[in-house]
C-alpha cells in the first residue's frame, strides 16, 4: 500500500511541476513550447477540417462530460449528503468541485490567453488553463473518492 501512496504522490508532484512548467513557457514566452503547441494545433485542425462528424463528436462528448455535468451530479451528491446530515462530505464536494470553477477562471482571466484563430468550435473564455481539463479532473477524482467506498467491490477494479 505504502508504494502504491508514493507513486500516488509521485505522479501528482509530476502533474504539478508540468503543470507549472506549462504556465511558465507560457507567461516567458518559450520558443519551444509555442513550436509544439503550433504544431498539435496544426495537425489536429487538418483531422477536424477532414473529419467534421469527428469535431462535431468531441463538440458533444465535451458538453455532455464536460465540467458543468460534473458540477451537477456533485450538487445532486451535495443536496444528499446536507439531508444525510454528512456536512464533511457535502463542504467537501462544494469546496473542490463547485468552486474549481472559480479557480480555473481565475487562472484564465490571469493568462487571458486567446483561443486559436483555427479553433474548429467557438467557446467563450480563453484557452488556458483549459476548464475541461482541470474541471473533469477534479469532478473524478472528487466523486471517486466520495462513492469509492460505497460502490459494490466488484467496480472498484483499477
Amino acid at each position: 500500500m505504502a508504494s502504491r501512496n508514493g507513486r500516488s504522490i509521485a505522479g501528482a508532484a509530476a502533474a504539478a511541476v508540468l503543470y507549472a512548467l506549462m504556465w511558465i513557457g507560457f507567461t516567458q514566452h518559450w520558443a519551444l513550447l509555442a513550436a509544439v503547441d503550433d504544431w498539435l494545433l496544426r495537425v489536429f485542425h487538418d483531422v477536424g477540417s477532414a473529419h467534421p462528424g469527428w469535431v462535431r463528436f468531441w463538440d458533444v462528448f465535451c458538453v455532455a462530460l464536460g465540467p458543468t455535468a460534473f458540477r451537477i451530479v456533485a450538487f445532486g451528491l451535495i443536496v444528499l449528503a446536507v439531508v444525510r446530515r454528512n456536512l464533511s462530505t457535502a463542504v467537501f464536494l462544494f469546496i473542490s468541485v463547485e468552486l474549481m470553477g472559480l479557480v480555473t477562471e481565475a487562472g484564465k482571466r490571469l493568462s487571458d490567453r486567446p483561443r486559436p484563430s483555427s479553433a474548429l468550435v467557438d467557446a467563450v473564455s480563453t484557452s488556458f488553463p483549459s476548464g475541461h481539463a482541470l474541471g473533469v479532473m477534479v469532478g473524478v477524482l472528487a466523486l471517486l473518492t466520495v462513492l469509492w467506498p460505497v460502490m459494490p467491490v466488484r467496480l472498484r477494479v483499477p
